[in-house]
This record gives C-alpha cells, sequence and structure tokens, in this order.
C-alpha cells in the first residue's frame, strides 16, 4: 500500500518595537536591502511594520514550495510543443487524397487517344462541369478522386464506344481562404488549398501556444457549425488524425488549455500532459511519457489548501490510480546496479573507461594492473572525483551561504550612519553570493595516502586522474602577478609570494592556503610578520613556513572588510570552503 506523508512549513516571526532601518531583506537570488529613504524615519519608536514583515513571510512560504521539486514542473515542456515547427507549412506539392471530392475552380487534367484525340487542362466550372470537345458538358460536381477517371470515361463512351482511352487525373485544388483564430500564436487568414490537413495552417500560424493553448481541443468550424473535432495527442501518438475538405471561410479554433500533470524522471518524454475532465488515469499518462525499464515506484506531488503532500506508489498500483490537475509525478528507481563505470583522464595507459563490480575498491585496479601511469604521469598524485562528493560539496557551500543571508537579515544597525553602511554593504554581499552560487564543485575525495585505497570503493561515474609530473610551484588569489614557478628546493611560501609580486591591498595574510595535488590543503595562518619593501610590496613571512611540494598551489585569500565581525568570519569561512572545493578565489 502506498504511504503517505505531509510537509508542513510554518514560519512565524515575534518582533517586539523596533526601528524601521533594522529591517533588512533577502531573496533567494540575493539581498534586497531596505530603502534608504526609510534611514530618515530612524529613531522613531514604532511597532514593526507587519505588512513588511508578512511580505518576507510569503516570500520564504513560496521559496520553500518552489524547492519541493528537483524540477521546476512549470519549465517542463508541454507534449507535442514541438509539433509545429515549420514543417506541414513547407509542404508545396498537393496531395489528394481518394475521398476528396471534386469541388468548383478544381483542374483536371484529361487525355484521350484512339478513335478521339485530346488532351488538355480543364476547370470545373460553377455548373460543376467540365466541357469536352465533341462530347459536350460532363458533370463531375462532388464525384470523389477516386472515381474521377471512371466517371469521365464512361461519359466519353457514350458517344466512342470503341477504340477510345481515357487518362484523367485532378491537377490542382481550388485555392481556399481559411481563418485560424484561438490560441495559437499568430491568429489571422491563410491561403492555400482544400485537401490541406489543419496541421498546415494551424503551423503558417505559428503553432499552439503551448502555455495556454489546447491540444485536445480543436474544431473546425463552417458557417458558425461544429464540422469536425481534433485531438492532437492521438495524431502524435497513433497518427490518426481526419481528412477533411476544407472550403474558403471556414474556421480552425483551437482551444484553452485543459487540465495538465507533470511527469520527469525515468521517462523518455518529460513533459506536462494535457488531459480533459477532472481525472485521468495514471497508466494512460505513463503511456505518453514511455517509463524506462528497471522503473520501480512513483512520487506524486500534490498542492491542496497551501499544502504540499507527497504520494509514493508502488509499480503495480499505477492501474489503480487516477491523478489530477497539477500533480507532479517523478518515476524513479531503486534497482541496485551491480557494475560500475569508471572513466581515467590524464596520464594513463590502458582502457579510457572501466566497466567494474560494485564491490571494486581502489586497490584492487592496482592488483589487477587496470590502473597504469603513462612515463610522465604522477601515479602518487592521483585524483578521484566523485559526483556525489561534488553534490555534497554544492549542499555545504550553499547552507553557508543561506546562512550569511539570514545573518545579515537579522543584522541591526545601531544607528542612522551604520545603517546607510549596511545599504551599501548588502549590494556587496549581494555580488558575493551571486558570484559565489555560480561555482561548482570539483568532488576531489580526498586520498591521504595509498594504505586506504583498499577501503576505497568506486562509485558509478567516478573519474580518476593522473596528473602529470610538474615541479612547479602556482601563486594565485590576491598577489600582484598571479602565475606559476618552477619548484626549487630551499624556497617557502614567503619566497614565492615575494616573486609574485607581494600580496596586494585586498589580501589577507592569515588567510594563505597550500593545497596539494591530491586535494589535501593546510592554512597558514599562524605566526605571521608583514612587511613592506622599498617598492611598496607587501609581502609575508612565516616562523612556521609549511611544507611546500613539487605541484602544490599557494592560494592567498582575500580580506574581508565588513562592519559586522561576525559577518566578516561568516564570509571568510565560505572563502576558505570555496577555495578547497572548486580551487578559486571569489573577489570580495
Amino acid at each position: 500500500m502506498a504511504y503517505y506523508s505531509q510537509y508542513h512549513s510554518r514560519a512565524s516571526h515575534n518582533f517586539t518595537t523596533m526601528n524601521v532601518t533594522h529591517i533588512f531583506f533577502y531573496s533567494h537570488c540575493g539581498i534586497l536591502a531596505a530603502s534608504a529613504s526609510l534611514i530618515s524615519l530612524y529613531g522613531s519608536e514604532s511597532a514593526a511594520p507587519s505588512a513588511l514583515v508578512e511580505s518576507v513571510s510569503e516570500e520564504t512560504k513560496r521559496e520553500i514550495s518552489k524547492r519541493v521539486f528537483d524540477v521546476k514542473p512549470e519549465l517542463l515542456p508541454c507534449f507535442g510543443s514541438n509539433l509545429f515547427r515549420g514543417n506541414f507549412s513547407k509542404r508545396s506539392v498537393q496531395d489528394f487524397n481518394p475521398d476528396y471530392q471534386i469541388s468548383i475552380g478544381d483542374q483536371i487534367m484529361l487525355h484521350i487517344w484512339g478513335s478521339m484525340s485530346f488532351s488538355s487542362e480543364l476547370v470545373v466550372d460553377t455548373q460543376g462541369n467540365i466541357f469536352v470537345p465533341t462530347v459536350g458538358p460532363i458533370h463531375i460536381l462532388n464525384v470523389k478522386n477516386e472515381d474521377l477517371n471512371r466517371v469521365i470515361d464512361e461519359a466519353i463512351r457514350r458517344h466512342y464506344r470503341d477504340n477510345v482511352r481515357v487518362y484523367a487525373l485532378l491537377a490542382a485544388a481550388k485555392p481556399v481562404s481559411i481563418y485560424v483564430s484561438g490560441f495559437v500564436q499568430n491568429p489571422g487568414n491563410y491561403d492555400g488549398v482544400c485537401s490541406e490537413s489543419i496541421l498546415h495552417f494551424i503551423d503558417r500560424a505559428g503553432g499552439i501556444d503551448p502555455k495556454k493553448g489546447s491540444f485536445l481541443d480543436i474544431r473546425l468550424l463552417r458557417e458558425g457549425k461544429v464540422v469536425a473535432t481534433f485531438d492532437l495527442y492521438q495524431f502524435l501518438l497513433r497518427g490518426s488524425i481526419q481528412a477533411l475538405q476544407l472550403r474558403t471561410g471556414d474556421v480552425i479554433w483551437v482551444g484553452s488549455k485543459k487540465h495538465s500533470v507533470y511527469l520527469f524522471g525515468d521517462v523518455q518524454h518529460a513533459n506536462a500532459f494535457e488531459f480533459q475532465g477532472d481525472t485521468i488515469r495514471l497508466s494512460d499518462v505513463l503511456d505518453m511519457a514511455i517509463p524506462r525499464p528497471g522503473a520501480t515506484h512513483i512520487l506524486r506531488t500534490q498542492r491542496a489548501n497551501g499544502q504540499v503532500i507527497q504520494t509514493r506508489i508502488e509499480w503495480p498500483q499505477r492501474y489503480d490510480i487516477n491523478v489530477q490537475d497539477g500533480d507532479v509525478l517523478e518515476i524513479g528507481s531503486e534497482k541496485s546496479p551491480q557494475q560500475v563505470l569508471v572513466k581515467l583522464t590524464g596520464e594513463y595507459e590502458g582502457d579510457a573507461t572501466l566497466v567494474l563490480e560494485k564491490s571494486c575498491t581502489l586497490k584492487d585496479l592496482f592488483d589487477k594492473g587496470l590502473i597504469r601511469a603513462s612515463a610522465i604521469g604522477d601515479i602518487h598524485s592521483l585524483q578521484l572525483f566523485r559526483k556525489s562528493v561534488a553534490q555534497q560539496q554544492k549542499e555545504m557551500v550553499e547552507k553557508s551561504l543561506s546562512q550569511l543571508e539570514r545573518q545579515m537579515m537579522f543584522s541591526a544597525p545601531i544607528n542612522s550612519e551604520e545603517a546607510k553602511i549596511r545599504i551599501e554593504e548588502a549590494k556587496i554581499f549581494k555580488n558575493f553570493i551571486d558570484e559565489a552560487r555560480k561555482l561548482e564543485p570539483r568532488g576531489l575525495v580526498v586520498m591521504n595516502s595509498q594504505s586506504g585505497y583498499g577501503e576505497t570503493f568506486l562509485e558509478d561515474g567516478d573519474v580518476l586522474h593522473i596528473p602529470a609530473k610538474t615541479y612547479t610551484i602556482a601563486v594565485s588569489g590576491s598577489v600582484r602577478i598571479p602565475m606559476t614557478f618552477s619548484y626549487q628546493t630551499g624556497r617557502n611560501v614567503s619566497d614565492y609570494i615575494q616573486l609574485a609580486g607581494g600580496l596586494t591591498k585586498e589580501a589577507d595574510p592569515r588567510g594563505i592556503l597550500i593545497i596539494h595535488p591530491n586535494g589535501e590543503s593546510q592554512m597558514l595562518q599562524d605566526h605571521v610578520a608583514i612587511r613592506s619593501s622599498r617598492q611598496n610590496r607587501r609581502a609575508v613571512s612565516f616562523r612556521d613556513r609549511g611544507t611546500l611540494l613539487p605541484g602544490d598551489t599557494i592560494m592567498v585569500l582575500p580580506k574581508v572588510s565588513t562592519s559586522s565581525m561576525l559577518l566578516a568570519q561568516s564570509v571568510a569561512d565560505i572563502l576558505y570552503k570555496i577555495a578547497i572545493v572548486t580551487r578559486t578565489v571569489v573577489k570580495w
């Protein structure tokens, strides 16, 4: 039986009487500082502005609601939205189905040979006839295309019984002018031929509006009456569409979008699926989405009365469940794969892709000779990049950034002057947070020594990188000339920073990192002495010089300048985390 769980998020804030300038607001994409005009109100004692507090609460609720789903349902394309891309409107060859009925103005190609010789292109007149010399008028109005040759042949043989052959062909249909209206991109009047499909004219009108138009409710109107209705899902799924003969003045009307469910996950078609009525069978939606083999369950998410309800539906139950408008369905698989795929990059010998048993460890690769360094590869600096670790690092940084936002939100200025400073700082914080959120962690697993290889089980998607042997030291971050130098025994961190031009004014002399090729790092923040040379270059020296090895990177973090010591510590912590997981120094 499916089990149910409800997720409720309620946030309440109790604010005592406070100054208006004490309130700062932040959105999920950045900081919304209070308007500078509020500063003029500083000093006036009044209750907290409830409207502003309530707006923060509602924004928080909307953000929580958005983050329920890994995929934003509203961004899923509507099933069938790729149907109208100009392919129907580009057709230049007229095709006539056998049931097409001859109309006034159609052009008939007629060839007669034998006892009578005649060849010409004839137009069906207003009486529904074509005129053949020595034979007279032949009535063919409303004759089906498949019967055209037979009807004309019989009429001619009433005058020429023997030794006559007839070949009649519908050459061209009379042009028609059709209106396309409703929820299409470009409603209007379009010329064509009566034998064209409604798809041709809808395509000419720019296709159905995927946000507003319906693929299930399309009508052909003639003199105000519905002649036919069309369901384009039947065409997409089964190739079925009704062939009709259009007339000048006909209207192709596209109705408004009906109900929709959103489906993604282990399926071939991750889309929003339209349906009519209050509910639709879950199995019918899955038939359109085409689940991938191995699907084991469906996570159904509903919203009702401001609450989010999630239901797990086991795979055999899909035939017994109906879903309704707005439901979000995620198809998942919990079958554990028995093999993992690992890739090799860098300076290696052998295969680039390894398919291994799930129980395989890094030590097993060495024991079996599956991982070998090339002549210039540094196997001792082997790097393991893992998707799950990258995700954890991303979440760690995001958690710190969100905490920084909350600290800013509830950090109250002491006076009006500090309030002005905070507003300016809010812009800096916003830029910093925006840039930090763009960075992607590398997912490097730090392995201190080869002794741990036997306990390092490999995961699907792991990347093993063997870097080239290098005898260089890279210096980056807040130095005057970030660059790479050749490694020289006896030189320490201070020496290499001096070679890079020394520290900039923005550098934090207590925020200097040494990162080794295998991902290990150490922060040199104790026993620091700063000196300035005659060239006005800021240099740094350490009583504890640290240990430098070939291939190391020296990263100098920027100094955090803000009016709040607590916020400065938080930013410094984030800068350190980002430098470790991305090998990038974010400017402050």
